[in-house]
C-alpha cells in the first residue's frame, strides 16, 4: 500500500480526534455550570435535616456528682435554607452545647433521688440557642436523656511522692524530702473516696543530683475523682558532705534507782558522713549511745550491746566502736 496513503488516513484521524477532544471539553464545561447552578437553586429551598451536635453537662446540684457516661451528643432535627444546612453540618462539629443542670428542668425518675431525666423537647431552649435564629428547631433526639448521680464526698489525703534519684559523688541527702502541699483535698463519689488513703505524684527520676531540688510534679489523676491541686512542690535537699569523728557518752538506759552500772569505757568513737552545714554541730545533735540494764541480767560474758539511735537526716554510714562494753553493777 502506498505509504502517502496511510500518512493521510493518519492525518484525518488525528484531526478527527482533536475535534473530538475540544468538543467533550466544552460539553464538560457547560455540564458543570449547570451543575452548579442547579445545585445552588436546589439550597434556596427549604428543607428538614438532622445535625449532630456534642454536649457538655455543667453546673450539676449541690451536693450531686454525675456518675457513669452521660450522652455525648444529641441529633437535633432543624428546618432551614440549603445553604444554612451545609453550614451548620460543618460548624456543628466544632460547636459544644453546655447544659446547665441545676437550670435545665431535671426530673426526678421513680422518687429516687439519685437517678433523674431531661425530656428534651419540653427543654428545646436549651438547644435552639445554638441555632441562632436561622435555624428553626423541629425536633430533639433521643427526647429524654436519663442521669445518675451520687452524693458527693469529700476527704483529705497526705501525698505520696514518687520519686528516684541518684547522687553525684561526695553529696547526699541533707534532711527530709518534702512536699508542699503535703495533703490535698479529694471530691468524689464516697465509695471511691472511702477506700483512697493517700495520693501519689506521677513517676519521676533524678540523676546525678548535686545540689538541692524544687520541682513541680503533677498528681496522678483519679477516675471521678476531682483534686484541690493538680500539682506539688517536691523539694529533695542535697550538700555535699564531709567525714566526721566524734566521741558520744554511753547512757544507761532502765537503771533501777539503787543500783550504780559503770561501763568501760564510757564512750564510743563514732564516725559518719555529714553535710557540711551540719558540721559544726555534729556533737550536739541528736545521736546517742546507750546500753540497756535489763540486758545485763541475762549476759553472762559481762559485756552489753552499745547501741545508737536518733540519727539525723543530715548523716551518713555511722559506725561506732566498740560494739560491746564491760559493765560493773554497784549497789547504792
Amino acid at each position: 500500500m502506498d505509504t502517502n496513503l496511510l500518512r493521510q488516513f493518519g492525518n484525518i484521524f488525528k484531526r478527527q480526534k482533536t475535534k473530538f477532544k475540544v468538543k467533550l471539553a466544552v460539553f464538560s464545561f457547560f455540564l458543570a455550570v449547570a451543575l452548579i447552578l442547579w445545585y445552588l437553586n436546589k439550597l434556596s429551598y427549604e428543607y428538614n435535616s438532622d445535625v449532630n451536635f456534642p454536649v457538655r453537662f455543667e453546673n450539676m446540684p449541690q451536693g450531686k456528682l454525675l456518675v457513669g457516661d452521660p450522652p455525648k451528643s444529641v441529633l437535633l432535627n432543624v428546618r432551614g435554607f440549603g445553604y444554612t444546612l451545609i453550614r451548620y453540618r460543618i460548624s456543628s462539629r466544632l460547636t459544644t452545647i453546655n447544659i446547665d443542670m441545676k437550670s435545665a428542668g431535671l426530673i426526678m425518675a421513680q422518687g429516687d433521688d439519685h437517678k433523674f431525666m431531661l425530656i428534651t423537647n419540653r427543654s428545646r431552649h436549651l438547644f435552639s440557642n445554638y441555632l441562632h435564629g436561622d435555624l428553626k428547631l423541629e425536633k430533639v433526639s433521643p427526647d429524654t436523656l436519663f442521669f445518675h448521680f451520687t452524693d458527693l464526698a469529700e476527704k483529705k489525703v497526705v501525698v505520696s511522692p514518687k520519686i528516684k534519684y541518684t547522687l553525684k559523688r561526695q553529696y547526699m541527702i541533707a534532711g527530709k524530702i518534702s512536699v508542699k502541699p503535703d495533703s490535698i483535698t479529694l471530691s468524689g463519689p464516697q465509695a471511691i473516696i472511702d477506700t483512697i488513703t493517700s495520693i501519689q505524684t506521677e513517676n519521676k527520676s533524678f540523676l546525678d543530683l548535686n545540689q538541692t531540688l524544687q520541682q513541680e510534679i503533677p498528681l496522678q489523676s483519679i477516675p471521678q475523682v476531682s483534686l484541690s491541686h493538680r500539682n506539688v512542690r517536691v523539694t529533695i535537699p542535697v550538700e555535699r558532705f564531709t567525714e566526721a569523728n566524734f566521741s558520744l557518752p554511753i547512757e544507761v538506759k532502765n537503771l533501777p534507782d539503787s543500783i550504780r552500772l559503770i561501763v568501760l569505757p564510757s564512750s564510743v568513737n563514732v564516725k559518719c558522713n555529714v553535710v557540711r552545714s551540719d558540721y559544726q554541730d555534729i556533737e550536739n545533735s541528736s545521736v546517742k549511745a546507750y546500753v540497756d540494764f535489763n540486758e545485763a541480767k541475762v549476759m553472762l560474758d559481762n559485756k552489753l550491746r552499745v547501741r545508737v539511735q536518733g540519727k539525723p537526716h543530715s548523716i551518713s554510714n555511722l559506725t561506732f566502736e566498740p560494739k560491746f562494753v564491760e559493765f560493773i553493777i554497784e549497789k547504792l
